[in-house]
């Protein structure tokens, strides 16, 4: 009966007819995904209850907001979320500016593609930039240079959640910049990425688990302890005792060697029988912290002191 309903509801239009979500919001980003964001905004219209519900932001669709509306239908937000321009029933979460929330590192789990920075704190400690560049587009996404936006909380809030992380890789446009460039420096190193500061890999499947068993994107933390037991599994010595009672547990027991066949529940009960020998063998190196500067440093604001300031801390 499930199957028979979901096959009448795709094939027969059923979704399109009753459409099931009150607000879909797309972010956009790069215009050379013209067509491809367009074919995008106008499927969701598909999705959502009432076209007004239909929210797009984001880069593209600042730069080229007029255009995209013709396109769509749909008129844009352009620039930087903020409280103001959200929907009443959506500003409790942002009362302090979307600079201010952790992002969802489960995202990064959920999808077969592995980015190079995965195991890094991503985020901003300035907003804009003091120059306006011709060929630039910030001064159009952030034209309010913003010298100062707080790190501590984001920092540990990822950590709680996911789990701590190597690098730190911040996407300011002009850092040095800001006037506040040694207290965010100081944050930084009181966040752990001081010059010598060294990371310790935590456990990432005791981490993956434990969302598991908080019911967190279950999707993507099935995808994550699969692999991490697996790749677990492939490590062990071939004919030992202990890839024998790995192999008993995820082939024949529980039936997760295979993604398709693996369910979340089955990992838990799995990894309760396996996690004393994953732990044996689990001992990570400590390894150097760096910080990223994603989009550069304008080497026209050097001075020796911002040089002094940036030797406590190790970046790239």
């Amino acid at each position: 009966m499930k199957t028979a309903y979901y096959k009448d509801y795709y094939w027969k239009g059923i979704w399109e007819k009753e459409s099931e979500w009150d607000r879909v919001m797309i972010t956009t980003l790069f215009t050379f995904y013209w067509k491809e964001t367009v074919e995008t905004i106008n499927f969701a219209k598909k999705l959502v209850k009432k076209p007004s519900e239909l929210m797009v932001g984001g880069v593209l669709a600042t730069i080229q907001a007029d255009e995209l509306e013709q396109a769509t239908g749909i008129k844009p937000h352009k620039g930087i979320l903020n409280v103001a321009r959200l929907p009443q029933d959506s500003r409790s979460a942002l009362t302090k500016g979307e600079d201010t929330m952790p992002l969802d590192y489960s995202i990064l789990d959920g999808i077969e593609y592995k980015y190079t920075m995965t195991n890094a704190y991503y985020g901003y400690t300035t907003r804009g930039c003091i120059r306006k560049c011709a060929f630039c587009a910030v001064p159009k996404l952030e034209p309010i240079y913003n010298s100062y936006i707080p790190l501590t909380d984001r920092v540990e809030l990822v950590s709680e959640g996911y789990g701590e992380q190597k690098d730190l890789l911040l996407m300011d446009n002009n850092i040095l910049a800001s006037k506040d460039l040694e207290k965010i420096i100081n944050e930084i190193v009181a966040c752990g990425f001081g010059k010598e500061d060294k990371f310790t890999q935590p456990d990432l499947l005791e981490i993956a688990i434990g969302n598991l068993e908080k019911g967190y994107n279950d999707r993507a933390y099935t995808r994550k302890a699969q692999g991490l037991i697996m790749d677990f599994y492939n490590k062990l010595k071939v004919g030992s005792e202990e890839s024998y009672q790995v192999y008993k547990v995820i082939f024949d027991k529980y039936h997760i060697n295979k993604l398709l066949t693996t369910k979340p529940e089955n990992l838990l009960l799995a990894y309760e029988e396996i996690k004393n020998i994953y732990k044996k063998h689990f001992h990570p190196m400590p390894r150097q912290r760096y910080v990223d500067f994603n989009q550069g440093v304008d080497a026209r604001l050097f001075t020796e002191e911002k040089v002094q300031l940036l030797s406590k801390i190790r970046y790239c």
